[in-house]
């Protein structure tokens, strides 16, 4: 795997205020490592600074703050639409109710509880969060955003309990919760490796045709059979559609040598758009699950 580079942007004011779509931005240099950029809107950002509130002791002030500024469910839902133009898999609308209307629950027990500490809200809080990070996983490869906010959110939850309670079940909570999220962030690469895997076909040979021979009989069902010409290219295909390898004079093995590098090629931008993120995220719940 490519390793990775964290890189922290500044952004002037109005680079702040501007509408994201993006999820990352990638600059492959001389070393060939991959320089993630964390920009703001970005779902990996979100979770990022939540998990730095926890470690700093204020996630809970920071989530009231900053990301609970706009419906949670219209957060999820702009990342996710984002993240499925990626992955080229869209989430249907019952799986979308479902999430946001936890999400919604979620953040309307949050704002509750911070403006009326109550030991019996923090728990149902806790549950809520915890089932909607379970719905965001059930999504699989189409939820890594959800997953990584939601997770996030369940820590912060978690550490609530445990700077109300200075219990020390509730640290071990807290910790064993994030070495799960951050456990499963494995199986996430598995996913984006075998979708990949399955985008391509093996390479053929793309013939001319010149003409179509007639169908026999009354069989208009049966269709018209092509009659090849030359030669024309060897080529295979991506997401159903056609990509051209090389020219005819080649064998099978060469083209299948240029069909692994764009394979390659389509790997490394794969581990900038969807495995970076998710690392850096990583990182930070292997950080909360050690102290």
């Amino acid at each position: 795997m490519i390793p990775l580079s964290i890189q922290p942007v500044q952004l002037d004011n109005s680079e702040k205020s501007a509408p994201r779509v993006l999820l990352y931005r990638a600059e492959f240099g001389a070393s060939r490592n991959v320089h993630f950029v964390v920009e703001p809107f970005t779902w990996a950002w979100v979770g990022i600074n939540i998990c730095e509130g926890i470690i700093a002791g204020i996630a809970g002030k920071l989530i009231v703050g900053a990301l609970f500024d706009d419906p949670l469910e219209s957060t999820l839902k702009r990342y996710l639409e984002a993240f499925a133009a990626i992955v080229r898999a869209a989430i249907a609308e019952n799986e979308l109710r479902r999430l946001a209307a936890l999400a919604e629950s979620t953040q309307r027990m949050w704002i509750q509880y911070q403006n009326s500490p109550d030991p019996l809200m923090l728990t149902l809080l806790q549950v809520s969060s915890s089932d909607l990070t379970s719905e965001a996983k059930s999504l699989g490869l189409r939820g890594v955003p959800a997953y990584g906010i939601c997770g996030s959110i369940h820590l912060a939850v978690l550490q609530q309990r445990y700077l109300a309670s200075n219990a020390e079940g509730d640290k071990k909570n807290l910790k064993a919760a994030a070495k799960e999220f951050s456990s499963y962030c494995p199986s996430f690469a598995q996913m984006v490796a075998a979708w990949n895997a399955s985008r391509w076909e093996p390479p053929y040979m793309v013939y001319e045709v010149v003409a179509f021979r007639d169908r026999e009989g009354d069989d208009h069902d049966r269709p018209e059979r092509p009659i090849r010409g030359r030669k024309l290219y060897w080529a295979c295909r991506l997401d159903g559609q056609e990509l051209r390898l090389c020219d005819p004079d080649n064998s099978k093995e060469v083209a299948e040598g240029i069909r692994q590098q764009y394979l390659e090629r389509e790997r490394a931008r794969q581990d900038a758009e969807i495995l970076g993120p998710l690392w850096a995220l990583d990182a930070k719940w292997k950080e909360i699950a050690s102290q």
